[in-house]
């Protein structure tokens, strides 16, 4: 079966992603896009994948990376070890692009004449994760095509969402140079992977606010997970994941996740006037999400 994972940029997909995908079960790539332009005509659908992949190079779309790169991080402090074999090979795997390649190759082998259909897809994953139950991707945009990939019965989709302050404020730090970058290095890569609409506040909120509604408008066919219950208490939302796709819970590896992890970032990550800006776009929602906006 397939197993979509969704939401906003910076509200946790990647996390979810991740634990999703520890467990022996459950095989997801990493924002590789496959499923976008699923039930379009397959000379689309070809071309996309192939345009993806190109686009792609180095991103880290499937497990080789997640092999080694745990050796990168000390246990305790989780600050990046540069210079160990892990951060090494880790590098080596992410820049190897036979992975994606053999996934797109053994993906065109399956599409027939029509439409790019789920079944072709799915086999398409499997020979990337093989032995596995559910196969998948996680992407922010798939939260536009909700209204497609919920027509499928053999599809789950999980939505996760997060303080849209804490969100705002990640995405604004993401996008603003850091002293070893210059502003025509972050708008290359914002065009590369970023939508064009995040450059403000306001814009963020906006964003957050037509995602919630899309979420609820599909709530019936949706697992919803919030970030914040994620970071804080991971069993729990392991056990209702498990549930959900009846999987061992135990299967699942929490380890890595790192307690309250970005909460109450927007203190020191926004202005007075963006926080201002946020809550005024999306306080009603958050209030019916029940966050504390005042």
């Amino acid at each position: 079966m397939l197993l979509l994972i969704t939401g906003n940029n910076r509200s946790g997909t990647t996390l979810l992603q991740r634990l999703c995908d520890s467990h022996p079960q459950v095989g997801l790539t990493n924002e590789f896009g496959g499923l976008v332009a699923l039930g379009e005509d397959t000379a689309v659908f070809r071309r996309y994948l192939w345009r993806l992949w190109w686009q792609a190079k180095n991103r880290p779309f499937f497990r080789g990376e997640r092999l080694w790169g745990k050796w990168c991080y000390d246990p305790v402090t989780m600050s990046k070890q540069i210079g160990t074999w892990g951060c090494f090979l880790s590098k080596i795997t992410r820049i190897n692009m036979v992975q994606n390649g053999v996934f797109v190759a053994r993906l065109l082998r399956q599409l027939e004449r029509g439409c790019a259909d789920i079944t072709a897809v799915t086999k398409a994953y499997r020979a990337i994760f093989p032995g596995t139950h559910f196969v998948g991707d996680n992407h922010p945009d798939y939260t536009y095509d909700l209204h497609k990939f919920t027509r499928y019965p053999n599809l789950n989709c999980i939505f996760v969402y997060r303080d849209p302050r804490d969100m705002t404020s990640d995405v604004l730090q993401r996008i603003r140079p850091r002293h070893w970058q210059n502003e025509r290095h972050i708008l290359r890569d914002l065009r590369k992977w970023w939508p064009r609409n995040l450059g403000t506040a306001e814009q963020v909120a906006a964003r957050w606010v037509n995602t919630i509604h899309l979420m609820e408008k599909h709530l019936s066919h949706l697992h919803t997970v919030r970030y914040e219950e994620l970071v804080q208490n991971p069993n729990t939302i392991v056990t209702k994941l498990a549930q959900w796709l009846q999987l061992d819970p135990d299967g699942f590896n929490v380890s890595f996740i790192r307690p309250g992890g970005g909460i109450g970032n927007h203190r020191q990550g926004l202005s007075p006037q963006e926080l201002e800006a946020v809550l005024t776009i999306a306080g009603p929602t958050m209030q019916r999400l029940g966050y504390q906006y005042k």
